[in-house]
C-alpha cells in the first residue's frame, strides 16, 4: 500500500519555533486529512511533545503518528539538528553525538536521520559531521528548501548516493503552505511503523517536491528571521547570517 507521509513537522506546541507557529497538532492532522497524508512525525525542537491523545486524535483522523523530535546536538551558537522518529521522552537526555550513537544501540526501533545537513545554518551538521557519524543515521533529508539555482540537496544526495542511505523529502513544516508540495510516498506492506520504516530502509519511496522562486526562498528567511529576532537577536544574528548572504 501507498502511504503519504510528512516526517519533519514542528506545530504551535513546538518548544523553540512555537511562538510563531499559528497551527495546532490538531490544527494540522484535520488538514493533514483533507489533503490525503497517511503518516505523520512530529518532530518539536528539543522536547519531546508528542501525547496519546495526539496519537488517538490521528488514529480517528485516519492518520499514523510517529512520535519524534529535532535534537539540538552542541552549543547554542553552533547547533547540530538531528531527527529522532520512534522514540520516548529519554531522548531529551541526547546531547552529543556519541550519546545519540548510545541511544541509537538501546533503542533499535527508532529511525534517525539527518535534516538539511548541508545548508548554511547553524543548525546543519555539515558534510564532516555527516560523514564522521553516518553510521548513525538511517537516512538524509532531502529539504524542501531549494529552487533551480539554488539547491544544497545537491551535497547531501552525494552522501546519501555514497552510503546508500535514504534521502527522504521533507517540508520542514512551519507553515501548512508547502506541506502538499514536500513529502514522501513509501510502498510498504502495512500502515504501522515497523512496515513503513522497513520500506523507507528498502528504498520503496518516491520524492514529491517542488522547486521554489528565490523570491519565496527570500520572504520565508525574513519572517523566520525577524520572528527569531525578536525572541533572541544575538542567536537570530548567528543562525541566519549565511543565508542572508546568500540571497
Amino acid at each position: 500500500m501507498k502511504l503519504k507521509a510528512s516526517l519533519h513537522i514542528h506545530t504551535k506546541e513546538d518548544f523553540s519555533d512555537g511562538h510563531f507557529i499559528k497551527y495546532t497538532i490538531y490544527n494540522l492532522i484535520d488538514h493533514a486529512e483533507e489533503l490525503g497524508f497517511d503518516v505523520l512525525a512530529l518532530t518539536g525542537h528539543r522536547k519531546f511533545i508528542y501525547k496519546p491523545e495526539y496519537g488517538d486524535y490521528a488514529k480517528g483522523k485516519g492518520i499514523l503518528l510517529i512520535p519524534g523530535i529535532e535534537l539540538s546536538l552542541g552549543k547554542i551558537y553552533r547547533e547540530n539538528h538531528v531527527i529522532v522518529l520512534n522514540c520516548d521522552k529519554s531522548v531529551e537526555r541526547v546531547k552529543t553525538f556519541r550519546s545519540l550513537k548510545m541511544y541509537k544501540k538501546k533503542h533499535p526501533k527508532a529511525f534517525i536521520y539527518a535534516p538539511h545537513p548541508t545548508f548554511g545554518l547553524q543548525e546543519g551538521m555539515g558534510i564532516k559531521n555527516l560523514l564522521k557519524h553516518i553510521d548513525t543515521f538511517d537516512a538524509i533529508e532531502h529539504c524542501w528548501y531549494h529552487s533551480k539555482l539554488v539547491n544544497f540537496n545537491k551535497r547531501s544526495l552525494k552522501v546519501a548516493q555514497q552510503f546508500n542511505k535514504p534521502f527522504i523529502a521533507t517540508a520542514d513544516l512551519h507553515t501548512l503552505d508547502y506541506m502538499d508540495e514536500d513529502y514522501v510516498v513509501v510502498e510498504a506492506t502495512g500502515k504501522n511503523i515497523k512496515a513503513f520504516f522497513r520500506a523507507i530502509k528498502q528504498g520503496k519511496y518516491e520524492n514529491v517536491t517542488r522547486a521554489k522562486s528565490i523570491e519565496e526562498l527570500a520572504l520565508f528567511i525574513v519572517k523566520l528571521a525577524l520572528s527569531s529576532l525578536i525572541k533572541s537577536p544575538r542567536k537570530a544574528a548567528a543562525r541566519f547570517k549565511p543565508l542572508i548572504a546568500i540571497h
